[in-house]
């Protein structure tokens, strides 16, 4: 018997189901009873199963009798978890052989009691279950439920709804697209019907792929995350189907495209699936904990699975850090989502330090760029200068680096009183929540975390979103000299008189993820006396030589973008381009050049940023993962 994809070995029928109908009577005076249909009775199958194991299980051999008893565990735990059901039920197949019975399908585990546990090959299990529906091509819906959090951000949240592998989406709405994970490819889509339907895979092992699980590594040393090999998950590990699982290892929660490894007395350890890497592989990029006021950082002392769902599944955590001060979160991670919510709950104290309540410390590095929609700094550089936003709430990171392609950050329902993230600085290889508003003692207060995969292998990657001005080409007079507070320690100068037409080209020349992009420059100049225009910033479209946007500035240029005000200085600050569609083909220069005067003063170059907001082909980029974040619901998959 297979009951979704538990293997449970192989055995013939000897009984049910049940069939028949409710029957009612009424009495008719001086006549007597009349019976009557009220209708078909559910379909039960009540049975003993032998349960096996003819697979490993937890490292216990196939046929053994700790494998065995790992079988028995989890098909008592799916029985108890509400979000477990229905489950799809194969009679009898088995022992990886698929036999067809007519009574295959969905159905509703009402009793699962292991009867006699000393048998060494099989546990004898009193087995209850009520057929709820047939095979394909039974209708089947994902329905949902919830809405639009409240926010004072102005950006629309979007309701992204994630399908088993292989499933045909009927409902095409105009948002959406496929995400490489890692059990296959998970389709999305804004549905426009509710319930929204669909049609299954034709494989029937795909149905139950994509979705989230959870695991028991029985020993996290000896049973490590694969990070080689393509490979899902350690073979090792067991399937926890219950909340109640007493747990031997470590817990891990994945979907596929996120993966939690959470363990008492360690920060909680992030991966994503990386598939910028040469070989997709799970990719640890950072953990998460909890940094109190006291500037202490914490450790997970105790956690609590509180729902397995396959659409979504959420754990309660504590953290301690030295001082003794406490903090509670819950975090919850759904099928296909780049996203996970986390609700904050200080236990010892109000919290408000400038660096938020929890952070991010990335493991692999320190940021290079941070940003978010109208704001960008460098970190190495100790610039502080991203400020709450009004239009979307994210904040994103990135290492300027092939071999690290992916891109994080932090995701706010309103707007954080203090920085949107906190740039701790050189040195530092975190970022945090930078939220100083202050959370009452017992208050809770809800945020998210996300990380996406950035490029392709062997052709771009997070390196090519920054770029160094002294690595561009240079003409016409523009000359690198050292500065030790520039960026990479060097710099690009056009000295004043210098004539128009120079130029300093390919600071960046790549192509990208399709999508919306922002360019920046990081510009100074000896002086802001002059209003002649003398620069022009621009991005170059070098396949098809045409301009996709331009700035043109003299020393005393200044504006607004997105709200917020940028100008020309004497010391460095990030110059604007503009947002700019950008297609997944072409490959964009990022350039700067003299044009109409020659410069009237001397022009400084540090370096450039093409900085992705949305990208479309899977909507993951950090401006549609904030507003998938904003549409928060409940998912159930349905029989109709």
């Amino acid at each position: 018997m297979i009951v979704n994809n538990l293997d449970l070995g192989q055995f013939s029928l000897n009984q049910g189901p049940t069939g028949g109908q409710n029957v009612s009577t009424v009495s008719v005076e001086g006549f007597g009873d009349i019976p009557y249909s009220r209708g078909k009775r559910s379909a039960v199958r009540s049975t003993t199963v032998n349960v096996q194991a003819p697979f490993a299980i937890g490292g216990a051999a196939a046929g053994s009798r700790q494998a065995v008893r790992y079988a028995v565990q989890q098909l008592v735990e799916m029985a108890l978890n509400a979000d477990q059901q229905p489950v799809y039920i194969q009679w009898e197949s088995g022992h990886g052989n698929i036999v067809a019975n007519p009574y295959d399908g969905w159905y509703v585990l009402n009793e699962v009691t292991p009867l006699d546990w000393r048998f060494n090959t099989f546990v004898p299990c009193q087995f209850t279950a009520t057929r709820i529906g047939v095979t394909p091509p039974k209708r089947v819906a994902l329905a949902y439920a919830g809405g639009a959090l409240a926010t004072n951000f102005s950006g629309t949240p979007k309701n992204l709804l994630a399908f088993p592998i292989g499933a045909t989406v009927l409902d095409f709405g105009v948002y959406g697209g496929n995400r490489a994970a890692a059990q296959g490819t998970v389709s999305t889509q804004t549905p426009q019907a509710a319930p929204c339907p669909f049609v299954e895979s034709g494989t029937l092992a795909n149905w139950f792929r994509g979705d989230v699980e959870v695991y028991d590594t029985i020993n996290t040393g000896s049973n490590p995350v694969p990070s080689s090999g393509g490979t899902f998950i350690n073979a090792n590990w067991v399937q926890v189907f219950s909340p109640d699982h007493d747990f031997v290892g470590d817990c891990v929660i994945t979907n596929g495209l996120h993966l939690m490894l959470i363990s008492a007395g360690s920060a909680v350890l992030l991966y994503l699936w990386s598939t910028g890497l040469a070989t997709a592989n799970w990719q640890q990029w950072t953990s998460l904990d909890y940094l109190s006021t006291q500037g202490n950082a914490s450790t997970v002392k105790g956690y609590g699975l509180s729902r397995v769902g396959a659409e979504e599944t959420s754990i309660g955590l504590t953290f301690s850090e030295s001082s003794g001060k406490i903090l509670k979160a819950f975090l919850r991670l759904g099928r296909g989502r780049y996203d996970v919510r986390v609700d904050v709950n200080p236990q010892s104290q109000a919290e408000s330090a400038v660096w938020g309540m929890f952070r991010l410390s990335i493991l692999v590095g320190t940021s290079k760029i941070i940003y978010n929609s109208g704001k960008v700094s460098d970190q190495p550089l100790n610039e502080q200068n991203n400020t709450p936003q009004a239009d979307y709430g994210y904040a994103a990171g990135f290492i300027a680096s092939a071999s690290f392609p992916f891109i994080y950050g932090f995701l706010y329902q309103n707007q954080p009183t203090g920085n949107q993230p906190y740039n701790p600085g050189s040195g530092q290889s975190y970022i945090a929540i930078g939220d100083s508003l202050s959370l009452a003692q017992y208050g809770v207060r809800s945020y998210g975390f996300f990380a996406i995969p950035y490029g392709v292998s062997g052709q771009f990657s997070t390196a090519n979103l920054q770029g160094e001005a002294e690595n561009g080409t240079k003409t016409g007079g523009a000359v690198s000299q050292a500065n030790a507070s520039a960026s990479n320690g060097n710099e690009v100068k056009v000295p004043s008189t210098t004539a128009a037409g120079w130029k300093v080209d390919t600071i960046i020349s790549s192509k990208v993820h399709p999508g919306t992009y922002t360019m920046w420059v990081r510009v100074k100049v000896t002086s802001t006396a002059s209003a002649l225009v003398q620069t022009q910033l621009q991005l170059w479209d070098s396949t098809s030589s045409s301009s996709v946007g331009t700035l043109n500035l003299a020393s005393n240029s200044s504006g607004t973008f997105n709200g917020a005000p940028w100008a020309v200085g004497t010391s460095y600050s990030w110059i604007p381009v503009g947002d700019f569609v950008l297609n997944g083909t072409d490959t964009y220069d990022c350039l700067v050049q003299g044009i109409t005067n020659a410069a009237q003063t001397d022009w400084f170059f540090d370096e450039v940023a093409l900085l992705p907001k949305t990208l479309t082909t899977d909507v993951r980029g950090p401006q549609d993962i904030w507003q998938q974040f904003m549409y928060d619901r409940s998912v159930k998959l349905i029989r109709q």
